[in-house]
């Protein structure tokens, strides 16, 4: 039903939708929309379009909001023009020296290719090849990173940014991504009334676990432990209560030193094979001379951008923008070109810069401004593009998965949405059904540091549910 419907919803997009507004009859109440948005005054901001760019209402359209992870739903789509949907991120290993009786006598080579959904699985299974296929049991040498992909190995993205404390939706940049630049902290209370913490990957991070966690009666779903991360001291302190009947719980932290980390999970698994190695690494360009080895390669961009848009990844989404930023301009890539790109992209829709300013490619900024009715003019053009079925589908699928899984489950799959959210904003753009085989753009932003945010989320439901159906 879902592929059905979302094949459905693209061959229209060039047929049905291409005839003038007054020949459809809305299945709604635009009235009543305007009475649910006026309530809110500049605080909301409101843009409904026709495929072919025909605007059918709109509320402060021309006001700019901050977009928050909307952003990528931009960001993604110009990484997607530029890169094309078959293209692959690789890491490539070499080594210098020679491998005798299955002994490098030399140093291992990675080059870094900002693969940002390398994973430890994808190292084991090189490691794998490295000590069984080419038959090296041990390293002499070290271990040589080459970041030249990056204009600096590590870019700080988020820094600072409010609520960071070192959580993964803040994760640095790197050359050479693990586990999405996160290790998971797992909390398990046990039988003898103590809990047991453990760290995910194994060996991922060197940190001094401070556990002054208790055990309490009942079922309290993690709710009363606390968790501070102290990344510059190599301390993580955890505190409060855990229920003896709960399940295990997990937080997520951004790694302090992905490289070290990398190094780290690259020691105990080349270990846990027999492998023998004294870790050390520089971070340097490949040397001259050195001989391949093996070349890792993700997934197709097209599906890495699922991931990004239905989970709303931030690493993922800045890093793909400067994968497609080096694709444009060359290599070494930053945050300045990818700005670059964006403002190139968004130009080549016919949109200027005062109306869609993005700051980075994950919406996690103060400083980017989007304008709603710009944002669906975007989407509506978006969707006559050769690539159009690919970005479609990394949207939520509402009462499905994604962001909105848990939303209007009786009106599931009549829109694929892109949500946001910061602490006084809330963002929503894509695509919404009112009948099978018809669509619109849709863009709602809201902005308030003093309004009832679960009030508006039921406004929200409210809109779309009129836009889908007709009825509130």
């Amino acid at each position: 039903m879902l592929w059905n419907s979302l094949v459905a919803l693209y061959l229209t997009s060039s047929s049905v939708f291409a005839q003038p507004a007054q020949d459809f009859k809305l299945k709604m109440n635009l009235e009543a929309v305007k009475k649910r948005l006026v309530a809110y005054g500049p605080n909301v901001g409101f843009s409904l379009r026709e495929l072919d760019g025909t605007e059918l209402f709109e509320y402060q359209s021309n006001l700019a909001f901050p977009p928050a992870s909307v952003a990528k739903l931009i960001s993604t789509a110009c990484s997607l023009e530029e890169l094309g949907p078959d293209f692959q991120l690789t890491t490539e290993f070499s080594y210098s020296g020679q491998i005798q009786n299955g002994v490098l006598n030399g140093d291992l080579v990675v080059v870094a290719g900002g693969d940002f959904s390398f994973v430890v699985e994808d190292l084991k299974m090189l490691i794998e090849k490295i000590r069984f296929v080419h038959q090296i049991k041990e390293i002499t040498g070290k271990i040589i990173i080459d970041t030249s992909y990056l204009t600096s190995p590590t870019l700080s993205g988020f820094n600072g940014f409010e609520g960071d404390n070192g959580r993964s939706f803040s994760a640095k940049l790197s050359a050479l991504p693990i586990n999405h630049n996160s290790f998971e902290i797992w909390i398990v209370p046990l039988s003898d009334k103590t809990a047991r913490v453990e760290i995910q990957p194994y060996g991922a991070v060197d940190l001094k676990i401070i556990n002054q966690l208790k055990v309490i009666p009942g079922r309290w779903g993690g709710s009363r432990t606390n968790l501070d991360y102290r990344p510059s001291e190599k301390k993580l302190i955890l505190t409060g209560h855990i229920g003896e009947g709960d399940e295990p719980k997990v937080y997520y932290r951004a790694l302090d030193d992905p490289y070290d980390s990398f190094i780290r999970l690259f020691s105990v698994n080349f270990a846990a094979l027999g492998g023998k190695w004294a870790p050390r690494y520089v971070i340097a360009a490949k040397p001259a001379g050195s001989r391949p080895l093996l070349t890792h390669r993700s997934r197709a961009v097209s599906r890495l951008l699922i991931d990004i848009n239905k989970l709303s990844t931030n690493l993922g989404a800045e890093m793909v923008l400067m994968a497609a930023a080096a694709h444009k301009f060359g290599k070494p890539t930053s945050e300045e070109k990818s700005r670059a790109l964006l403002q190139d992209c968004i130009r080549n829709f016919g949109i200027g810069a005062e109306d869609i300013l993005l700051e980075n490619a994950s919406g996690l900024s103060r400083l980017s401004k989007v304008k709603p009715g710009a944002l669906s003019r975007f989407l509506s053009k978006m969707s006559m593009k050769v690539y159009f079925p690919e970005l479609l589908v990394t949207l939520s699928v509402l009462g499905r998965d994604g962001t909105t899984r848990s939303r209007l489950k009786d009106l599931e799959a009549r829109a694929r949405l892109k949500t946001g959210s910061l602490s006084d904003v809330r963002a929503l753009a894509g695509y919404v059904s009112p009948a099978p085989g018809r669509a619109w753009s849709m863009v709602l932003f809201f902005n308030c540091k003093s309004c009832d945010l679960q009030k508006w989320h039921d406004v929200e439901d409210g809109i779309l549910r009129l836009l889908i159906e007709g009825k509130s």
